[in-house]
Order: C-alpha cells, then sequence, then structure tokens
C-alpha cells in the first residue's frame, strides 16, 4: 500500500496488453503516479512514435517522465531492453536513476527484477541499463526487439555519441526519447526541433504550463476504461472565478473563451501576475480538481465522482511563480537563462554567440539590387579530417550565388572541382584556408594560373591585432558585422545555418575577440563549421575600415617569383 492507495502486488499478461496501449494507466495503476498533462502527451507521444524530443523549462519533471518511461517499456514488453544515458555519471546516476529507484520501490512485487544503482533486471533478455559515457563503443552489441534509448540532457551530449545510438536502433520497435534544456543552438537536440522536425515528435513544455502556474486539463473526447468499460465525461473548460468573497480561483465549466490561452501560457505575464499565482486547491464546487479523459483508469474515477479528491500537490522541485520572478528579475525576460529556462524556448542567442540567429534567417534569401561590376570571390575551405567537407562558396557583391561540397577527396580532384566553379562565374579573386591540405591546393591552382589564389592563415597575426586575436577572430567578425548591417544574404541551406549560429567567442585577457577553434569544436563532437568557415573566407575582404592582411603563396603569376613551387612567403595588403 501506497500512500493508503492499495496497488497490485502482480503484474498480469492482462495488464502487459493494456499497459501497452497506455503507459498512462500503467504509471497511475502500478506506481501510483499522477503524471500531469505533459508527461502525458511526453508518454503517450512515445506510444505512438520512434523518435520523441522534448525540450523543456527547468523544473517540469522531465527526469521523473523519463523514469516512468523506462519502467513501462520493460514491464509492456516480453523481452525489451531501455539504455539511458546522459553526459554526466551524476545526471544518469544521482537523477534519472534516483527517480527510477524510487518508482520501482513502490511497487517491487509487481514490478520484480534485481535492481541496483544502474540497472535493473527482469531476465536475460530484460532489462535497463544506465551509464555515462565519451566512447561510442560502450553502444555496440545492445540490440533487441523492443529497445529504447533514453538521452537525458540531450542538448549537452556529444555528437559522436548520437551516431553510435543512431546504429543501435536498427529492430522495428525501436524507440528513442531525447529531452533536455534548450540551451545549445547546433546539434541533434536542437535539428530535433528544426531541419530535422519532420522525423522527430516534438514536445515542448514552458513553467506556465506546469501544474503551478496553472489548473490542469485534459481536453478529450469521452472515454472508456480499459478495466470495468465505464464512461469518463470530456473535461470542461476551466474559467476564473471571482466570486462575492473577494477570492478569485479557477472554476469547472463550459469552454467560454476564458481559459487560458496558448499566448497567455507562453508569453512573458508581468510580473506582479507570477506572484499571484499559487497552487489550485480542490473543492466540492470542482475548483482545482484535474479532469482527465483517463480519469476512470484507476481509483480516482470514484474520487472524482464524489467530488472529494484533493488536487495534487505541486511535487517538491518543480517551478514555482516565485522562482520565475526571480530568474525574469536578475536576469530580464528577453534574456537566453530565461528563454530557456523559464520558457523552454531555444534562446535567440546565448551571451556567447557571435551571429544572433535571428540575423541569420533575415540574411537568408535577402534581394539585392544587380550591381554589373561586382566582381565574382570565392572562399574555399578544404576538408582536413575524414568527416569533414571541402565547401567552396562564390559571391557576387554582398550575395552568396553558389555553394559547392564535397568530401574529403585527393588533392588534384579537390583542385579541379574548385578551378571549375571558378571558371564558370568568372571568379577573379579565391581565398583558399592555407592550413593542411589547403597549401596544395594553393600550390596547384597556381600552376594553373587561371584565378588569383590567395592563401589564408586564420591562425596568422590580425591587422588590427589589439581587437582581433588572429585573423581568422577578425575575419568572422567582419562577417557579423555584415549580418548585423543587413549587408549579406545566403542560402536556405539548414548546415550554414546551423554552423553560424552555433559559433560562439570569447575575449583573451588583453581584451582581443577570439573565436572557438575548429579544433575544440570537432573535439566536443560537434560538427565542423566548414561552411560558415568558406563564407567568412568569401566574404574576408570587407573589413571596411580595415583591410585584411594575409600571405600569399609566392609562385606562377606572383611578382617577384622564379619557381612555380616557391616556397617563399612574403605579406601583401589588399583593398
Amino acid at each position: 500500500m501506497v500512500g493508503g492507495v492499495r496497488l497490485p502486488r502482480r503484474f498480469m499478461f492482462s495488464d502487459g496488453v493494456v499497459a501497452r496501449e497506455d503507459p498512462v494507466w500503467f504509471a497511475r495503476r502500478f506506481l501510483d503516479a499522477r503524471p500531469w498533462s505533459k508527461q502525458r502527451e511526453v508518454l503517450r507521444a512515445l506510444r505512438d512514435h520512434d523518435l520523441v524530443a522534448v525540450r523543456s523549462c527547468n523544473g517540469s519533471g522531465k527526469t521523473f517522465t523519463a523514469a516512468l518511461a523506462t519502467l513501462w517499456w520493460l514491464c509492456a514488453h516480453d523481452e525489451a531492453m531501455v539504455i539511458t544515458t546522459a553526459p554526466t555519471e551524476r545526471q544518469v546516476k544521482d537523477l534519472l536513476w534516483c527517480e527510477i529507484r524510487h518508482l520501482h520501490g513502490k511497487n517491487p512485487e509487481a514490478i520484480g527484477g534485481k535492481l541496483t544503482s544502474t540497472r535493473l533486471e527482469l531476465s536475460e533478455k530484460r532489462f535497463a541499463y544506465g551509464f555515462s559515457t565519451d566512447t561510442a563503443g560502450r553502444f555496440q552489441g545492445f540490440h533487441s526487439g523492443n529497445i529504447l534509448v533514453i538521452v537525458d540532457e540531450a542538448a549537452e551530449m556529444r555528437e559522436f555519441i548520437f551516431d553510435a545510438i543512431f546504429g543501435c536502433l536498427t529492430s522495428e520497435n525501436a524507440k528513442m526519447l531525447m529531452i533536455g534544456n534548450p540551451s545549445s543552438l547546433a546539434g541533434t537536440f536542437y535539428d530535433a526541433f528544426h531541419k530535422n522536425r519532420s522525423r522527430w515528435k516534438t514536445v515542448h513544455i514552458s513553467a506556465f504550463d506546469t501544474p503551478a502556474f496553472r489548473v490542469e486539463e485534459d481536453v478529450g473526447p469521452t472515454s472508456t476504461s480499459p478495466l470495468d468499460g465505464r464512461s469518463v465525461p470530456q473535461a470542461a473548460g476551466f474559467r476564473r472565478n471571482d466570486g462575492e468573497s473577494g477570492g478569485s480561483d479557477w472554476e469547472v465549466g463550459e469552454d467560454d473563451g476564458d481559459s487560458p490561452s496558448e499566448g497567455e501560457l507562453h508569453g512573458h505575464p508581468p510580473l506582479a501576475s507570477l506572484r499571484s499565482l499559487a497552487p489550485p486547491y480542490a473543492s466540492r464546487r470542482g475548483r482545482g480538481v484535474e479532469l482527465s479523459i483517463d480519469a476512470s483508469i484507476d481509483a480516482s474515477t470514484d474520487a472524482l465522482g464524489a467530488g472529494l479528491k484533493p488536487a495534487p500537490a505541486i511535487p517538491s522541485g518543480m517551478a514555482t511563480p516565485k522562482w520565475a520572478e526571480m530568474i525574469a528579475g536578475q536576469r530580464g525576460v528577453s534574456s537566453a537563462e530565461y528563454q530557456s529556462r523559464v520558457l523552454g524556448e531555444f534562446p535567440e542567442e546565448a551571451d556567447d554567440t557571435l551571429i544572433a540567429m535571428r540575423l541569420i534567417e533575415a540574411a537568408v534569401g535577402r534581394e539585392f539590387e544587380v550591381v554589373s561590376d561586382d566582381e565574382a570571390v570565392m572562399g574555399v575551405d578544404v576538408a582536413r579530417y575524414g568527416n569533414n567537407q571541402t565547401v567552396a562558396v562564390v559571391r557576387r557583391g554582398s550575395s552568396v550565388v553558389d555553394m559547392l561540397s564535397f568530401g574529403r577527396s585527393d588533392l588534384m580532384n579537390t583542385t579541379g572541382r574548385v578551378i571549375d566553379l571558378a571558371r564558370r562565374h568568372d571568379v577573379k579573386r579565391m581565398h583558399v584556408d592555407v592550413v593542411g591540405l589547403g597549401a596544395g591546393v594553393v600550390d596547384r591552382a597556381r600552376e594553373l594560373n587561371s584565378v588569383r589564389t590567395i592563401g589564408v592563415n586564420g591562425g596568422s597575426k590580425a591587422s588590427d591585432s589589439e581587437k582581433h586575436l588572429n585573423l581568422r577572430a577578425e575575419m568572422y567578425d567582419g562577417l557579423r558585422q555584415r549580418f548585423a548591417d543587413g549587408d549579406i544574404s545566403i542560402p536556405d541551406d539548414p548546415e550554414l545555418i546551423s554552423q553560424l549560429a552555433s559559433l560562439t567567442f570569447s575575449y583573451t585577457s588583453r581584451g582581443q575577440l577570439q573565436i572557438e577553434s575548429k579544433d575544440k569544436i570537432r573535439s566536443s563532437g560537434r560538427q565542423s563549421p566548414d561552411k560558415a568557415d568558406a563564407l567568412a573566407l568569401a566574404f574576408g575582404r570587407n573589413v571596411e575600415s580595415n583591410p585584411l592582411r594575409m600571405w600569399i603563396l609566392a609562385g606562377d603569376g606572383v611578382p617577384g617569383s622564379s619557381s612555380p613551387r616557391s616556397s617563399r612567403r612574403r605579406w601583401v595588403r589588399w583593398d
């Protein structure tokens, strides 16, 4: 018996059949859990879809939902596997698996199995296992006809781990649940809500959706209990009732348009409104009682019928108006922290974001008047590693007119494809990242002598070294200014947009701007910003008040060179 409620002590075959149909029924009947509306939405989304992504505010009970999903999946299938992971061991052991252990402890006789700190084994082919890892190989060998992979704090997960996870989802009934705070503007979690949205069932949870901020309702048609066939009435709308006593509370009634609107819930309410919000309380008039289409699935039906069931208390640790007011007051409602932690929205830009997403999106397809004497310039970023791409971006004036990208190839093929693109657009000047394999492309292009080729070393000294750590920072600072001024047009390319939005900056102790290096980005498991770098190279000349200083490989067609293979380098200044 848990909290005065007698739970079934055995999990029967018929229970498994019903559990597969409704995870919420399982949570209520066997775990005495009362998931609120968004938690129910997540559980049923996982039942109906293979890929589910949940972006959420802090304190929404998302980890508790993942724990419910873990036990539901194991109990609903004769053979099943659940793999849970998170960026750190603490997030696995002390957060998600703490919830799993707590829920299992509510009804250990019915759930059964051997439970340790991060493993629950019901049988040899029916178990859940949690771990954190920086090694993709940890996911090898996990295969089952019914497998569920849960990624907690998914926005923080390194990208190569996701590649390994997708390799586990080979069976017909394989599912994946990603949950997290929307803190990063790049990666698999971010893409699930943007360029890959059509592949994922997405759920959004704002603090203003949570129980402390609103009276719960689960609007739907009349439902039939899988236990006894009794009908449950559809939930009515809720309206504010201002009684003569001066109190203000919620009352069950017909939906007359006074119910909280979506805009009110997801907008930025005044701080005074946050202070006035308080958890609802139930009464015989039905104030604060949660009506749901599946309310008769367990003992709650009788309590609702009698009008005596108290409204569930707000679980500890969930978002409260006091907390939301604190974040709004400390950081402001337009801050990245408020947007992510309170609203559950991807911030327009983090504090260290180089180019705001709104500026990037505004530049997509922007039209400029065609000027006949605008020369074509091309930026080329040559692939250095196996998964990187060689990217060539052609711009004419302020507009990108073409972009070519392909996987790593041999030197001759790479140079040939780049030169072919340059000829097709009558490119007058080509800026090539000379670090690594790019030097070979520059050498070969200069031998062909078909386009003026300039090798650019992003790590070299900037022309304004007081403001910029190196030339790469100076180029990107100029690119950022173009976006801010509305003086650039880019194609609607999801990879380019994502790479631009994920660029971050910081300052040295001398106050010099520095851009996160490609090596650091790659080591963190994120996608290399090859397209963004090629764009910066293409527009690199345009630091209007401060022309860039770059080095040129002396060779064929360069004054002062006697050998096309000369390795001599000299500084030039070009406007």
